[in-house]
């Protein structure tokens, strides 16, 4: 009885330990472009530090959206959205940015896209 419960602690132990390493994997694996801001609380007119990462494109459009751009660019303020040319060193990007008022309410958010849109964050 002793040696079956030491055999099903073991096999519990290391089946956690496997899966433990799958996840670890899996977050490891995870790449693409990414957007990260300064702070989470933005007024219109303020600025806002942002940092690009993991574009492969070599320009990108920043925009302020509203709706939490669930419909793409029609939630965002285009008029007033920045391009800007990423640093082509394998570093992040980082650029102030003044926040427009969207044409749609919030939630709100800064997105991120490449000039084809294949690349959005």
């Amino acid at each position: 009885m002793l040696r079956q419960l030491v055999r099903l602690v073991a096999v519990v132990l290391m089946t956690a330990a496997a899966l433990l390493a799958v996840v670890t994997a899996a977050e490891a694996s995870i790449t693409g472009p990414s957007v990260k801001l300064d702070r989470t609380r933005i007024q219109p007119d303020e600025r806002v530090a942002v940092t690009i990462d993991g574009f492969r494109a070599l320009n990108v459009t920043i925009s302020v959206c509203g709706n939490e751009a669930r419909r793409g660019s029609v939630d965002c303020n285009m008029f007033a959205s920045e391009g800007l040319k990423l640093d082509t060193d394998g570093t992040s990007t980082l650029i102030g940015i003044p926040v427009a008022v969207p044409p749609v309410p919030c939630p709100c958010v800064i997105r991120v896209s490449s000039r084809l849109n294949d690349e959005i964050a």
